[in-house]
């Protein structure tokens, strides 16, 4: 559905590349490997959380953290 959408929205390009994405996700099962819940931009796999303790945040309401710590939980829902 999602490519056909972006082919019917005239996003031809958007289409190939989430195709990639999803050739990709395949070739990784293929291999053995788990599908993760969630992939940085550009595919990235390794997405741990860390804090910036040089930005003071929105509000000064410190911690400023970038990642995301459950990028290697399993997910058993959808």
């Amino acid at each position: 559905m999602t490519l056909q959408a972006l082919w019917v929205a005239a996003r031809p390009d958007e289409a190939g590349k989430f195709f990639q994405f999803l050739a990709s996700a395949a070739y990784q099962l293929a291999r053995g490997d788990q599908l993760q819940i969630m992939y940085g931009i550009g595919g990235a796999r390794d997405l741990p959380e860390r804090v910036l303790d040089h930005l003071p945040g929105w509000r000064a309401g410190a911690p400023v953290r970038v990642g995301n710590g459950a990028w290697d939980q399993r997910q058993l829902d959808v």
